[in-house]
């Protein structure tokens, strides 16, 4: 990568990191079974035809583990981080005329605030961003208040609306500590940790992925390419999927579905062993049983964390409804208004319903991502 001195120490990046670098990253994770794929994904493997471009869509924890990754790559001699508000403020991404430029993607940068997306072109016209996530609201709406009582859904798209343009329709970091601020809304904070937690719906692809290729490979004519299965990489896959779930108590999810993919993951393991020609056909038979159990679990979890999602964005709209609502009848009944803290909550609820709002409207390809990366170099 080309990089500008700043000084004795300090390098900055002319240019963000692109889909191709970033998937090397994917792939050496994928192997130790950590996840940092864009949210708005649906595969591990970036589009064709994308690789020069910036990878968007990713969440800061994803650059911080990047960064982590790739001053390992370098031996401990360099380390990498995200940019501060303050290095941009100081003019260190501009200050060098051949800076590479990436107008429709922003990157994330540190503020005392938490991380935020610097400003971009949007790479279509706003007036149809803003069409598709006012579509999406008034949607939501109705299934909340489809007689739109008077006012109220007018302030409440106005607010969200409001944020969305303030923030350039970017999603905030997906990972930011609302425990304080949504104390009181128990269920929203359950239904966000299921959206937040990739690793079962990864696990279960990558499985499908392993099982489908090992298939292949007992079935070609060539032998010496059935004997070369590692059918102990989809036995660790299956482990690892039946003990995450056992974990994860709060996510309705049939135990006993995992629990006969381990069995027949594990009954491949033993049939691996056997150099018979008649074991190769019940070992085809085994892989397809537990391909064909994987891909029931996998639509099993995109269910459920779709339903999380239409939950977050339903309850984060009705309770925002609830405390505009609160608001006018003080104002009505001659009241002050909400303290500042309710306010403050308002925003919140209008933020995380953006955020799951966004980010539906991305995997159905209606709306583009923008939030990329971009580096300082430093001295170890």
């Amino acid at each position: 990568r080309r990089m500008i001195r700043i000084d004795e120490s300090k390098y900055i990046d002319t240019s963000m990191i692109t889909h191709a670098e970033y998937q090397l990253f994917l792939n050496e994770m994928q192997q130790n079974q950590q996840f940092h794929h864009p949210d708005h994904w649906t595969t591990y493997q970036y589009a064709s035809g994308e690789g020069r471009k910036p990878v968007v869509g990713i969440r800061p924890s994803d650059a911080i583990a990047f960064c982590r990754w790739l001053g390992y790559r370098e031996s401990g001699t360099w380390q990498y981080r995200l940019l501060t508000e303050d290095e941009i403020k100081l003019g260190l991404v501009h200050r060098e005329a051949h800076t590479e430029e990436t107008p429709n993607a922003g990157y994330w940068y540190l503020t005392k605030a938490g991380y935020r997306c610097s400003p971009f072109t949007y790479p279509m016209p706003e007036e149809e961003i803003i069409t598709v996530v006012t579509r999406r609201f008034e949607d939501d709406w109705h299934l909340y208040d489809p007689n739109r009582q008077a006012g109220l859904f007018e302030q409440a798209q106005n607010i969200v609306l409001t944020r969305a343009k303030k923030r350039q329709f970017t999603m905030r970091d997906l990972d930011r500590n609302l425990d304080n601020q949504l104390q009181d809304y128990p269920v929203i904070l359950q239904d966000l940790n299921r959206i937040r937690e990739r690793g079962l719906g990864d696990i279960t692809l990558e499985l499908d992925y392993a099982l489908e290729n090992a298939i292949a490979q007992v079935n070609n004519p060539d032998l010496s390419a059935a004997r070369n299965i590692d059918v102990e990489h989809i036995f660790a896959l299956a482990e690892k999927l039946h003990s995450d779930l056992e974990k994860a108590k709060d996510i309705e999810m049939p135990r006993g579905l995992t629990q006969e993919i381990f069995r027949s993951a594990e009954y491949a393991l033993g049939l691996a062993g056997n150099r018979r020609l008649v074991m190769y056909q019940e070992l085809d038979r085994a892989l397809n049983n537990a391909l064909r159990l994987t891909r029931d679990l996998r639509k099993i979890i995109r269910r459920a964390y779709s339903r999380a999602r239409t939950r977050v964005r339903a309850n984060a709209m009705a309770e925002m409804a609830e405390l505009i609502s609160l608001n006018e009848r003080r104002k009505a009944s001659g009241q002050p208004e909400v303290s500042e803290h309710y306010v403050q909550l308002i925003v919140a609820l209008a933020d995380l319903y953006l955020d799951i709002a966004i980010l539906e409207d991305r995997t159905n390809k209606r709306l583009p991502a923008f939030e990329g990366m971009r580096l300082i170099r430093i001295r170890a």
